[in-house]
């Protein structure tokens, strides 16, 4: 008997094709969920075009998700975490995400090997942006920062708890078991 599966459906949100970095990061992540799962039918989605275009309007947010009804989210990897120039994102910082989105969403959520920003006068987050951050940490199937000082910056903003992990950068993984 042959059974033929659905393929797994996975919105892969991420900052394509603005630099090599970001990238190789996502070609990376989805690199090592495949490892995991067969059968895997990516969706990209830029950040940039979808949700910051909108100022991560909120309802249109959760509305997007629910009409596409994807069986995953994966978000990342590169820098996507930054404060300066998104405070007027309803999410209050670059992320399409708060506490609001993440209680709606109907499926795990994947945030890997993400980076906090602090670099061109990028420094600082506002209360708000704070407690969104907090939801996606809190609200994520999974929460990871790639191993950049990331993780010190989230402890520095009195964020840091055990569901984070530090894992290296997406960008600089090298899949050995394919290497010839």
């Amino acid at each position: 008997m042959n059974i033929e599966y659905k393929p797994i459906r996975i919105a892969h949100i991420g900052s394509y094709n603005r630099n090599l970095g970001d990238n190789i990061a996502i070609l990376n992540v989805r690199k090592e969920f495949e490892k995991s799962m067969s059968n895997i039918e990516w969706i990209s989605l830029d950040i940039l075009d979808i949700f910051w275009n909108r100022n991560n309007n909120i309802d249109f947010v959760i509305k997007f998700f629910e009409e596409n009804n994807f069986d995953a989210i994966v978000l990342g990897g590169g820098g996507l975490i930054e404060y300066r120039g998104y405070e007027k994102h309803d999410t209050h910082f670059k992320l399409p995400f708060n506490e609001e989105i993440m209680k709606s969403l109907k499926c795990p959520t994947f945030f890997v090997g993400l980076g906090i920003n602090y670099f061109r006068g990028r420094e600082g987050f506002s209360d708000l942006a704070k407690e969104s951050l907090k939801s996606v940490i809190d609200y994520s199937t999974c929460f990871s920062l790639r191993n950049d000082g990331s993780i010190n910056i989230l402890k520095d903003l009195g964020l840091y708890s055990d569901r984070v992990k530090e894992i290296p950068d997406p960008g600089l993984i090298f899949d050995y078991e394919k290497r010839d």
